[in-house]
């Protein structure tokens, strides 16, 4: 019936390209003046994934669009019937629910006499363009959010360390107090160089300027080598780290210094997201021709809505809205991440919600002499 009703529309018109019409990816609908649709091309039955598309004929266009964009519809309908074109861009799914964000141009056809005798509408799918908008928009406040957090991070040992020095400077001081002054003041100082370092680290993942050097390396070592440098950390909140290592043959191809960073970062993280006299499990262990190694703790744990982006840069696990107190830039994950991938492995992880703890796991490819 709308093949039909297209072919007299282009009869009535004479000058309209049937052929250009059926040929267009985009959907094109043909409105009479009261807005019902009489015409639909072959690519708005793909774009709408109609499966009968005489389903809308003789409908009202705007009853197929969702509340908040009748306005929108309706306007534009108006406007062709006085004979001016018209545009918006609003959000529709398809008959199938898939979701869609289209450009819509409305245009007035015009008989031989000048007057309007029907609307021309052009309906292009730009979900792809509105998708990478938001994603640009949301990348953008991340990293504004990122920029005040730094700022937030500097700002406690940057004053911790002039104040150590005023007093250097000021008071005569016993050689033990400016002894203990000297070590606050290195500790403050290891603590930036840390997160310069990691900023540093983004900033050559990001650019893919990483540079690996890659040998068989045994992944007891690594974990005993990360437990014994964070021991004194997870030692200060009293909380307990139990680790079992796996037999000879848990070794990857990869680049030591890389792989340490990588399990530090997350044992860091389960430290500082698990309070005082918490619970951290460490697992390592091979099945076939992978290795695993799983980290658990008793912490704040992760939203579920905060789980797929986890590992996004910029991007701190909400548990309880805590995160902020505990410190940190939201980088470790997303850089453990990329430092995985690049040694061809993944990871992932799992919690029930916050208060329940979490789980994170790294899988690599075992190496194979």
């Amino acid at each position: 019936m709308l093949d039909d009703s297209c072919n007299r529309f282009q009869v009535s018109t004479g000058g309209f390209n049937a052929q250009l019409f059926q040929s267009s990816a985009d959907c094109i609908k043909i409105l009479d003046l009261d807005g019902r649709v009489v015409g639909l091309n072959k690519g708005g039955v793909t774009a709408l994934e109609l499966d009968d598309p005489v389903m809308l004929h003789g409908h009202q266009w705007s009853d197929f669009w969702p509340e908040e964009s009748k306005r929108a519809v309706d306007d534009a309908v108006l406007a062709g019937q006085v004979g001016k074109h018209s545009q918006f861009a609003a959000f529709c799914p398809t008959a199938k629910g898939s979701a869609r964000w289209w450009d819509v141009v409305v245009s007035p056809i015009l008989n031989e006499a000048g007057g309007v005798s029907q609307l021309m509408v052009v309906s292009r799918d730009v979900t792809e363009l509105h998708l990478a908008r938001v994603a640009l928009q949301d990348a953008n406040r991340r990293k504004d959010e990122f920029l005040a957090l730094l700022s937030h991070e500097l700002r406690n040992p940057l004053s911790a360390a002039g104040m150590a020095a005023t007093v250097l400077q000021t008071q005569a001081l016993a050689p033990a107090r400016v002894a203990e002054i000297g070590s606050l003041i290195q500790r403050q100082v290891a603590y930036m160089s840390r997160m310069a370092e990691d900023l540093l680290d983004v900033s050559r993942v990001t650019r893919g300027d990483v540079s690996l050097k890659m040998a068989p390396v045994q992944l007891n070592e690594v974990l005993r080598e990360v437990i014994e440098q964070l021991q004194p950390t997870y030692a200060a909140k009293g909380q307990q780290v139990e680790w079992q290592v796996c037999d000879a043959t848990c070794i990857v191809l990869g680049d030591k210094t890389r792989l340490v960073q990588v399990v530090g970062n997350l044992l860091s993280n389960s430290i500082r997201y698990t309070p005082q006299a918490g619970h951290i499990d460490i697992r390592l262990q091979r099945d076939g021709e992978s290795i695993t190694l799983a980290i658990s703790d008793t912490g704040i744990g992760i939203s579920p809505a905060d789980l797929p982006t986890l590992f996004d840069l910029y991007k701190q696990g909400a548990g309880a809205g805590n995160e902020r107190k505990a410190g940190g830039l939201g980088i470790g994950l997303a850089l453990v991440r990329s430092l995985v991938e690049l040694h061809g492995g993944s990871v992932a992880a799992f919690s029930e919600g916050a208060g329940s703890g979490s789980t994170f796991t790294v899988e690599f490819p075992a190496y194979s002499r």
